[in-house]
């Protein structure tokens, strides 16, 4: 048994486990030697990633939950599945924004479901699963955040909000979980070139990082924490430290329109 199999074993949760980067946490671990659980919306997706792996390492247990995150009965249902299963290591990789625009303009259902998606099932799936983890001595956390955490963003400003929390939920709980072997790790992404991001922002597709490269630097991070930002996201934090706080809202702004042209 691997190191990190010892630390972060035996089964790992994916939630969002289903493409991009999620699938590739799943291929990167199978190979560490970890059973998997993918939880995402779409079975045929999770179906698909799970005969892949299966192929690949027909060792490995690997099993499909297909489930709405948004539904607020999900989280327990999980739990309660997932009883028998020693859960080692969580990843939070749901929570992708799907609709720009003013916050006024966007129906309030779908502010509803971008809460419920990055805000609500990951405090109720990392308070369980953490809490499991906090009793056995071991395991690690990886909350999937965006360098919209930065500071507030027009057209996405809910999305933004939620993945600020993210963020700093993370950060305290990597320091309250340390002293009890959990680790714990915000990693913010910038702009990754997925499977969503072509269906969805197809203008923005081919000028984001490799999903395999980002879930490998997302995994390496895990132990050290509490938080990892994806390229150019250090140089552009430390270029909003330097701005008022409306300079920098009105930088993301710009950067988020530069990201669509």
């Amino acid at each position: 048994m691997s190191a990190f199999a010892a630390k972060y074993g035996p089964t790992a949760l994916i939630a969002g486990g289903s493409e991009g980067v999620g699938s590739e946490y799943a291929r990167l671990l199978a190979e560490k030697g970890l059973d998997l659980v993918l939880v995402a919306r779409t079975a045929e997706k999770l179906e698909a990633v799970r005969a892949e792996l299966a192929e690949a390492f027909p060792e490995r247990r690997i099993e499909t939950i297909a489930t709405d995150l948004t539904t607020p009965e999900t989280p327990a249902m999980l739990a309660q599945r997932l009883a028998a299963r020693e859960i080692g290591l969580l990843i939070y990789n749901a929570g992708s924004n799907w609709k720009n625009g003013d916050f006024l303009d966007i129906p309030l259902d779908h502010a509803q479901a971008l809460t419920a998606l990055n805000v609500t099932a990951p405090t109720a799936l990392t308070h369980h699963f953490g809490g499991l983890m906090r009793e056995r001595g071991r395991g690690g956390i990886i909350l999937v955040s965006s360098l919209a955490y930065l500071v507030g963003s027009p057209q996405i400003a809910v999305y933004s909000a939620a993945k600020a929390y993210s963020t700093t939920l993370a950060e305290a709980l990597w320091f309250e979980l340390k002293p009890h072997g959990v680790d714990v790790l915000s990693h913010a992404f910038g702009s990754v070139d997925t499977p969503f991001i072509a269906r969805t922002f197809p203008e923005a597709y081919g000028r984001g990082a490799d999903p395999a490269e980002v879930a490998s630097r997302s995994l390496a991070a895990l132990s050290s924490g509490p938080l990892l930002r994806e390229e150019p996201g250090d140089v552009f934090a430390q270029h909003l430290a330097g701005l008022t706080r409306a300079q920098a809202v009105e930088a993301m702004h710009q950067a988020g329109n530069a990201y669509h042209d």
